[in-house]
């Protein structure tokens, strides 16, 4: 039976194994989520020789709050091309295009299918085949869905990009009222991607059918964000814009610009355009509403009753 110790030894080393595997973080040229500025050029300069630093001045990315920084390569030695965010000074969003396997770093465990990415189990790492591309996020990126997002200093067309009109105090695809079938058009036009699902029906005025518009990357309170529009009965009733704690105070500003001075405040509301626009502060969001909801919405979140 003495055979019995050395099996427990090595099984004992292979779970070891894996289970350090596990921790290893993902990373793509050895650079990781939480990196910080000076490791991050060292890494990318060991197969890089044209590094491209851009400096955002005021920020615009979501997750920064003071300071955003992009450290671009678009000719790695080994083939293709990479984007690093850095916000406040750490690493917090990496896109990489046509890079080698060699050079990447993947999550253990099962994968899903979701918008023609592969995700892996934390939803952290995703990657893209149709355009051979691979973002790695922090968690808290997950909230305003920062992984369908592509640095603009690697594509070539930034014309999505750009700051959509309003259209009576809000962008095109959210003009309350209308049907589905009539948005459907600037829907597919302006958000990339797009996906469109039927829900259980939660909507205070009670429809029969509930339809969610999921629009990503467009670009309104200046940058592409994900839109959740809600359509009651194939009208189109609530949507909310996603956003971050770091950018509470510039979402503010910029709603001031479009719609004035606050309506009404509390510790979780600052309320615009006569109850119909909310700046959420316990959840990083912003509401639209229909006219319709608006006792509705007040009602159900108890607002300055």
């Amino acid at each position: 039976m003495n055979h019995i110790k050395p099996l427990l030894l090595i099984l004992f080393l292979f779970i070891s194994f894996l289970t350090k595997s596990e921790k290893i973080p993902s990373s793509i040229l050895g650079v990781k989520i939480g990196d910080e500025y000076s490791s991050i050029i060292s890494q990318v300069g060991k197969n890089c020789t044209d590094i491209d630093i851009k400096q955002v001045h005021p920020v615009k990315f979501p997750l920064a709050n003071l300071t955003e920084t992009h450290i671009i390569c678009k000719q790695l030695t080994d083939g293709g091309e990479i984007a690093i965010t850095i916000a406040d000074g750490k690493a917090i969003h990496i896109y990489g295009k046509n890079i080698d396997d060699s050079l990447i770093v993947k999550p253990n465990g099962e994968t899903k299918n979701y918008l023609n990415y592969i995700v892996y189990q934390s939803y952290l790492y995703w990657e893209h085949q149709e355009d051979h591309s691979i973002t790695l996020i922090s968690k808290e990126a997950l909230h305003p869905n920062l992984f369908v997002w592509k640095n603009p200093y690697l594509e070539s067309n930034n014309e999505k990009f750009k700051t959509s009109q309003l259209d009576a105090k809000f962008p095109p695809v959210l003009r309350f009222g209308s049907t589905l079938k009539n948005l459907k058009p600037i829907f597919e036009k302006h958000c990339i991607p797009l996906e469109i699902i039927e829900t259980d029906v939660w909507l205070e005025n009670h429809p029969n059918k509930q339809i969610q518009v999921n629009c990503f990357n467009y670009n309104f309170l200046g940058f592409p964000r994900k839109i959740e529009a809600i359509f009651g009965d194939d009208i189109l009733e609530l949507a909310w814009i996603l956003t971050t704690k770091q950018e509470e105070s510039r979402i503010k500003d910029a709603l001031i610009d479009i719609y004035g001075k606050t309506y009404e405040s509390s510790e979780h509301w600052d309320v615009f355009y006569d109850g119909r626009v909310y700046l959420r502060k316990d959840k990083p969001e912003v509401l639209a509403i229909s006219s319709k909801l608006v006792p509705l919405i007040r009602k159900k979140y108890n607002l300055f009753q």
